[in-house]
């Protein structure tokens, strides 16, 4: 489980260099980073709710049930036939250029 973990997010982490602008790099990591690790504590939380509720064995059952189908969306979407990068998005040799002259901008002392 630990080593698909650690292939996920470094896929997700290439795919979102090659389409994001390079300025934009660290404002989608900030924010990809705030939701997933935002969403663990909610979901704790939700987890415990249904087992006071529902009961351990039954509450676990379901969360199997919610993982299975939350799969749902990428097996229908065009993401699953994904092959290339979309058009426009960033070219190897144009990192950066969103970047010149940034260095001008800053109140560095």
């Amino acid at each position: 489980m630990s080593f698909s973990i650690i292939v996920l997010y470094i896929l997700q982490a290439s795919a979102r260099q090659l389409l994001c602008p390079a300025g934009l790099n660290g404002r989608v990591s900030a924010t990809m980073s705030f939701v997933a690790w935002g969403a663990m504590p909610v979901g704790s939380v939700l987890g415990g709710v249904l087992a006071t509720v529902a009961g351990l064995r039954p509450a676990l059952w379901i969360t199997a049930g919610a993982i299975m189908l939350s799969a749902g969306w990428l097996l229908f979407s065009p993401y699953r036939r994904l092959r290339d990068l979309p058009e426009g998005s960033v070219k190897p040799d144009s990192v950066g250029d969103d970047l010149r002259g940034a260095d001008q901008h800053l109140d560095v002392q």
